[in-house]
C-alpha cells in the first residue's frame, strides 16, 4: 500500500507480550515520529499521521523489552512522490521528417496540481540507435527523492545490542555527410509562466529515429521527465555498409543497402564513387524495386596507403526521388611506426645543420613537419595539444590533460599576453578533469592509475597538487576530495615513521610500537650496525612535497630536520629535487639551500648543456628545484648562486634538444618538463624577437620567416617539407638566422618500413607478444560441465562474416614492469564485442582497465607481473574482405625502454 500526505495509516501490532509497553518510531535517517504504547491486547491498533516529512518512504519500528528479553520488528512504509512530481510533456511539430527539416519541439511543464509552472529543463535529441547500447533508464524523481533506509540503532543495555539498517537527405542533389549521435542538447532551458518554451532543431543527415528526452525541475524541487520520437527518412534511401577503418593493403567488401519506401515500383541507378582507394569492377549498377523492397549491391575496394577513404553512393530512380550518402573512413598505416625528431636553439647570427638518417628500406613517410618558434612559450603550447589529445585518461593523464594549461596560463597572463584559445578551452577542460578525478578518488581517499586498481602515492600526491593549482585560480574543488586526498598521504608519512621505515633525508631509524599520540620527532633512535642502509623512497619525496604545498608542515618539517650529512647518499635527482622544493615550500630555508647545494653537485654539465640522470624528469624536477632559490631572494633568505645562474639556460637547452616532436618522454614527463619551463620563464623573462630564418632541407629552400614581438605567444610554426625531398640515408636541415633573439626549431618526421609482413620486435627489455584468433562454437565447459561458448583449440585465420571469435595475447616477460599498456588492433572487418562497464565488485582481470576503441583495444595494467599472462577478449566478424592486422604493441607509459610486439596477422572474411 501507497500512502499520500495528509493520510492516516493505520497500522495492528500483533504480540504475545501482553502488559509490556513499546517503544514507536518513524524512522530514516533520524527519528520522524515518536511514541510508546501500552500493548494490552494481542493485536493492538495504532494510527500515524502521513505529513511530507514521510516521502518518499519511511520504517515502522516497533520493539519493548520483558524478561530481560529485547525484541524488536521494522517495516518498511511507501508513501507518494506525487507532491515532488513534476509533469513534463515534449513533442514535435511532426512525426516524420527529412534530412534537413526544421523541427520545432514544444516543451511544456505542469505541476503536481496540473497546473503549467515555469521550470528549467534539460532537452537531448539523440540518435535511438545509441540506446540500443544501453537503454536509458535514470529516473529524476527516484535521482531526488530515492528510497530510504533506517539509519537508527536502537540499544538495549541487558545484554548490549545494536540494531539498524544498511546503508538522415535533403533536397535534391544534396549528398547527406553529417550524422551525429546527439542532434541536440539544450543543458537549460526555463519554461516561462505558462510552463512552455519551443527549440528548433535542423534535422541532420541520419535516416533513422530521433529520441528526445527532457528532464525538469523547480525551485520547489518539483522534478520529471519525458521523451518522444520522430523519424528521419526518404522514400528512397540509400545506407553504406563499410568497416570503420581500413589499414593500408585491405581489401573489403563495401555494400550498399538501397530501399524503396515510395509505394511505387522504382528503376533505380546506383553508382559508387571512391576516393583514396581503388574501385574493383563496374561502378554504376542498374535494379528493380518493388514497393517496401530492399536490396543489397557489392563493390570490391582495396585500401592502396595510408591517408583517408572518401565514399559517396547514390540511388536516383528514372523520374523519381533520390538519396546519395557520403562517409570517410581512415586508413591506417602498414608497419610498425618509426619517429624521429631533431630540436635545437639557434641564439644570434648563425648557422645550425641538423643531419638525419632514414633505414635504406624506409617507405610511406607520413609527416616530415620543420616547427619553428621564437619562444619556449609557443613550444609550450603545442606540448599542450598533445596532453590534451592524448588518446587515453587514466587519472596521471587526466590531470595532465588541464593542469600544465592552467601552469602555461598563469604565465601568459603575468606576461600581460592573454590566449583566447586558452581563455576559452581551460574551464570546460578542468571542470571535466575535476569530475573525473572524482569519480577516480577511491574509498581510502588516494587515487591509483585507474579507477578501480589500489592507491598510488605517486598519483595521489601528483593530483592533491593538481587540485590545489586548480584551487589556486579560482576553480570549485570539491574541499572533501582535496581533504580526503591530504589525509590519506598524511596517514602514509605516519605510517612510514611508526612504522621504523627511515626517515625522509636521514638514516637514522624509527623505533617499532611508539605511542601514535606522540609527535614523530619523538620515534627516533640511533642507527645500528644491524640497520639496514638508508633508504628514501622516490614516493615520499613526492607525498611530502604534495604535503608541504597543502601546508601541512608539521610532517614535512618532521620529516625534513635532519644532520647536515644526511642526504649523502642520497642519489636520486628526483628525490633531493623533490625534497628541496618541500623544504621551500614548508619554509625551511637552510634546509633547501643544502639540499640545492647537493643537487648541483651531482650535475652532468658540459659547455653546452646540463642534466641529471640523462632523464627529462629528473632534469626539469631539478631546475625547479635551482629557481625555487629566487622565490626567497626578496626576503634574504636565500640568493640564487652564480653557479645556479649559470646552469639554468644551460639545462632549459638540454630540456629542448630531448624533446621528441611534441612532447617529452611521456604525459608525465611532459608535464614536469612543462611545469619547470614555464618557472624559468618567469624568473628569466625573454626578449623581444627580431630575426629572419632561411631553412633548407637537402639543399632545397623552404620559405623564410620573420619573428617579432607579436609572436612570442603564438603557437609554433609548421613548415611542410614534402615527402619527396626526403631519401634514404642522410638529409641535412639547415637553418640560417640573422638578427636578435633565440630560435627553436624541432624536425619531425615519421615513417613506416616497407615489409609486407612486419616481424616480431624483439627488444632488450625481453617482453615477447603472440596473438592468435580462435572459434566460438557451442560445447561443454571443461571445468563446469555447461554448455557455453567454447573457443577452438586450433588457432584460424579464416573466418565467417556474423560468426564469433576470440582473440588471445600471451606476453611473456622475465620480469615485472609497471604502468604497462597493450594496444591490440582490431581486423578492419571485425567489430569489439563489449560486454559494458564492470564495477569494482566484478573485476577479476590480472590488468587495470580496457579501452575499447572502433581500430583497437587497449588494456592497462598497473603491473606486467613477470612470467606468462593471456589476455582474451571478443569480437564478430562483419565485413567480407582480406585484412591486414598489424601487430601487437606492449610499452611502458612511463619509460620508452619498456617494449615488445608481436608479428602482423592477415585474416580473410567470407
Amino acid at each position: 500500500k501507497e500512502y499520500r500526505p495528509g493520510d492516516t495509516a493505520t497500522f495492528v501490532i500483533h504480540t504475545s507480550m501482553v502488559g509490556t509497553t513499546a517503544l514507536i518510531t518513524a524512522e530514516t535517517d533520524g527519528i520522524l515520529t515518536q511514541k510508546t504504547l501500552a500493548l494490552s491486547e494481542p493485536a493492538t491498533t495504532f494510527r500515524l499521521p502521513i505529513t511530507r516529512a514521510h516521502a518518499p518512504n519511511f520504517w515502522l519500528s516497533v520493539c519493548c523489552v520483558r524478561n530481560k528479553e529485547f525484541v524488536h520488528r521494522q517495516i518498511p512504509v511507501r508513501v507518494s512522490k506525487r507532491p515532488w512530481t513534476l509533469r513534463v510533456e515534449v513533442a514535435a511539430d511532426r512525426q516524420t521528417y527529412a534530412p534537413g527539416d526544421t523541427a520545432t519541439y514544444r516543451v511544456r511543464t505542469l505541476g503536481p496540481d496540473g497546473k503549467p509552472v515555469p521550470a528549467e529543463v534539460s532537452l537531448g535529441v539523440v540518435d535511438e540507435s545509441v540506446y540500443a547500447i544501453r537503454e536509458d533508464r535514470a529516473n529524476i524523481l527516484t535521482a531526488f527523492y530515492p528510497s530510504r533506509y533506517s539509519q537508527v540503532s536502537t540499544e538495549f543495555s541487558f545484554p548490549q545490542i545494536y540494531l539498524s539498517g544498511g546503508d538522415k537527405s535533403g533536397v535534391p542533389g544534396e549528398v547527406r555527410k553529417e550524422f551525429p549521435d546527439t542532434a541536440l542538447w539544450v543543458p537549460s532551458l526555463r519554461t516561462n509562466a505558462r510552463g512552455e518554451a519551443t527549440v528548433r532543431l535542423k534535422i541532420p543527415d541520419s535516416l533513422t529515429s530521433w529520441r528526445a528526452t527532457a528532464r525538469a525541475h523547480t525551485r520547489e524541487t518539483f522534478v520529471g521527465q519525458a521523451a518522444s520520437k520522430v523519424t528521419c527518412r526518404k522514400e528512397l534511401m540509400v545506407r553504406l555498409q563499410t568497416p570503420r577503418s581500413f589499414t593500408a593493403r585491405d581489401s573489403a567488401t563495401v555494400s550498399a543497402m538501397v530501399h524503396n519506401e515510395s509505394g511505387a515500383e522504382q528503376q533505380v541507378q546506383v553508382s559508387l564513387q571512391a576516393s583514396g582507394v581503388r574501385l574493383e569492377g563496374e561502378a554504376r549498377r542498374r535494379l528493380r524495386l518493388r514497393p517496401g523492397q530492399v536490396q543489397r549491391l557489392d563493390w570490391q575496394i582495396t585500401t592502396e596507403q595510408q591517408g583517408r577513404c572518401r565514399l559517396v553512393c547514390t540511388a536516383q530512380a528514372d523520374g523519381g526521388p533520390r538519396d546519395a550518402v557520403e562517409q570517410q573512413f581512415p586508413i591506417l598505416p602498414h608497419g610498425r611506426a618509426r619517429r624521429e625528431a631533431i630540436a635545437g636553439t639557434l641564439s644570434g647570427d648563425g648557422t645550425a645543420e641538423a643531419p638525419i638518417t632514414l633505414r635504406p628500406d624506409s617507405t610511406g613517410v607520413m609527416e616530415v613537419g620543420l616547427y619553428l618558434a621564437p619562444s619556449l612559450a609557443a613550444g609550450m603550447l603545442s606540448a599542450l595539444n598533445y596532453l590534451a589529445e592524448y588518446p587515453y585518461g587514466c587519472t596521471e593523464q587526466t590531470l595532465s590533460a588541464f593542469l600544465p594549461d592552467l601552469v602555461v596560463h598563469r604565465a601568459m597572463k603575468r606576461l600581460g599576453i592573454g590566449s583566447a584559445r586558452l581563455e576559452q578551452a581551460i574551464p570546460d577542460m578542468v571542470n571535466t578533469g575535476l569530475q573525473r578525478l572524482a569519480r577516480f578518488q577511491h574509498d581510502d581517499g588516494g587515487w591509483g592509475w585507474w579507477e578501480f586498481d589500489r592507491s598510488d602515492v605517486r598519483m595521489t600526491a601528483y593530483v592533491v597538487q593538481g587540485l590545489l593549482t586548480a584551487q589556486r585560480e579560482g576553480f570549485a574543488v570539491n574541499p572533501e576530495v582535496l581533504q580526503r586526498g591530504v589525509a590519506w598521504l598524511r596517514e602514509r608519512a605516519r605510517d612510514w615513521m611508526v612504522r621504523g621505515i627511515p626517515r625522509l633525508g636521514t638514516p637514522r631509524r624509527l623505533a617499532y610500537g611508539a605511542p601514535p599520540d606522540e609527535p614523530p620527532a619523538a620515534f627516533l633512535r640511533p642507527p645500528t650496525r644491524h640497520d639496514p642502509a638508508p633508504l628514501i623512497p622516490l614516493e615520499r619525496s613526492e607525498a611530502l612535497l604534495a604535503l608541504a604545498e597543502a601546508g601541512t608542515g608539521d610532517v614535512v618539517t618532521a620529516a625534513l630536520t635532519t644532520p647536515t650529512d644526511a642526504t649523502a647518499d642520497v642519489e636520486d635527482a628526483r628525490i633531493l629535487a623533490r625534497l628541496c622544493l618541500a623544504a621551500a615550500a614548508a619554509g625551511q630555508a637552510t634546509e633547501a639551500n643544502r639540499l640545492r647545494e647537493r643537487l648541483m653537485a651531482q650535475a652532468q654539465e658540459s659547455s653546452l648543456f646540463c642534466h641529471w640522470q640523462n632523464d627529462p624528469e629528473a632534469t626539469a624536477l631539478a631546475l625547479q628545484a635551482l629557481l625555487s632559490g629566487r622565490a626567497t631572494a626578496a626576503v634574504g633568505e636565500h640568493l640564487a648562486s652564480p653557479r645556479a645562474a649559470r646552469l639554468e639556460p644551460k639545462i632549459v637547452r638540454w630540456l629542448l634538444a630531448q624533446r621528441d616532436g611534441d612532447h617529452w618522454r611521456s604525459t608525465w614527463a611532459t608535464s614536469r618538463v612543462l611545469f619547470a619551463l614555464v618557472d624559468f620563464q618567469h624568473a628569466r623573462g625573454e626578449m623581444a624577437p627580431a630575426f629572419t630564418v632561411r631553412p633548407s632541407f637537402n639543399g632545397k629552400p623552404l620559405r623564410p620567416v620573420r619573428f617579432g614581438r607579436a609572436d612570442l605567444f603564438r603557437p609554433e610554426l609548421r613548415l611542410e617539407v614534402p615527402s619527396e625531398w626526403v631519401r634514404p640515408g642522410e638529409n641535412l636541415l639547415r637553418l640560417e638566422k640573422q638578427g636578435r633573439g633565440d630560435l627553436h626549431y624541432t624536425l619531425r618526421l615519421r615513417q613506416y618500413s616497407g615489409q609486407e609482413d612486419v616481424p616480431v620486435l624483439l627488444a632488450d627489455c625481453g617482453i615477447t607478444v603472440a596473438r592468435t584468433y580462435h572459434l566460438l562454437r557451442p560445447g561443454r565447459d571443461p571445468d563446469t560441465g555447461a554448455f557455453r561458448l567454447v573457443p577452438s583449440e586450433k588457432a584460424v585465420t579464416r573466418m565467417r562474416a556474423g560468426q564469433s571469435y576470440l582473440g588471445r595475447i600471451v606476453i611473456q616477460s622475465p620480469r615485472a614492469y609497471e604502468h604497462v599498456v597493450i594496444e591490440e588492433p582490431l581486423p578492419a572487418g571485425c567489430e569489439p564485442l563489449d560486454r559494458g562497464r564492470v564495477d569494482e565488485y566484478d573485476w577479476r582481470h590480472w590488468w587495470t582497465e580496457v579501452d575499447v576503441r572502433d581500430s583497437q583495444i587497449a588494456f592497462f595494467a598497473r603491473t606486467l607481473p613477470s612470467g606468462k599472462q593471456v589476455l582474451e577478449y571478443y569480437l564478430r566478424a562483419a565485413v567480407p574482405g582480406r585484412y591486414h592486422v598489424m601487430p601487437t604493441e606492449v610499452s611502458g607509459m612511463y619509460d620508452p625502454e619498456v617494449r615488445g610486439g608481436g608479428a602482423e596477422t592477415r585474416v580473410e572474411i567470407r
